[in-house]
């Protein structure tokens, strides 16, 4: 008999060793700015984009109350410790106004109507993204041996395969979903 897994101890900006980051190891490589800030600015977007599913899947509370009170609030963490790490290691950049450049194109990405009819097919599109954004946070785990970062990573990393679980276990369970209203 398998034991069950103990809950799950979740990070917090508090728990980051923000008085352990090393800047002189990564602030000279443009290729860790641009994918750290890129990577705030995805993150910061999960409100727009938690809107848009949560009104795909009205009438179905249990998925709505998941992405509303479990999921976007960790990708909001997400964006909050990425955000303050650029700020920390690259105070010179302007994140407010790479945000509002970066938002002014990829915000119309972000309607409910582009989100697939199906509301199955959208979750399994969902499980596609959750496990490509973990992928890339791996990548950035590797690419760098700065220590806040690499645990930043670890910590976004592990929280993306549990929404990918959660993804996946509902569109396992849910396959005959019909469209939405």
């Amino acid at each position: 008999m398998d034991l069950p897994l103990p809950p799950r101890q979740h990070w917090t900006l508090d728990s980051i060793p923000w008085n352990e980051l090393r800047p002189g190891l990564v602030v000279d490589s443009d290729q860790l700015f641009y994918m750290v800030a890129g990577a705030s600015f995805i993150e910061t977007t999960s409100d727009l984009y938690t809107r848009s599913l949560v009104r795909h899947f009205a009438g179905n509370a249990e998925v709505s109350e998941w992405l509303e009170q479990g999921w976007e609030p960790e990708e909001l963490q997400h964006d909050r410790a990425l955000r303050e790490y650029v700020r920390q290691v690259w105070p010179a950049f302007d994140w407010e106004s790479g945000y509002a450049s970066f938002f002014a194109e990829y915000g119309a990405l972000s309607k409910p109507e582009l989100l697939l009819p199906e509301r199955s097919l959208e979750l399994v599109s969902r499980c596609v993204v959750e496990m490509s954004t973990a992928s890339y946070y791996t990548a950035l785990h590797h690419a760098s041996d700065e220590p806040v970062l690499t645990q930043l990573t670890r910590h976004i990393f592990e929280d993306e395969i549990c929404h990918y679980k959660y993804f996946y276990g509902t569109s396992a369970g849910t396959a005959r979903l019909t469209k939405p209203a």
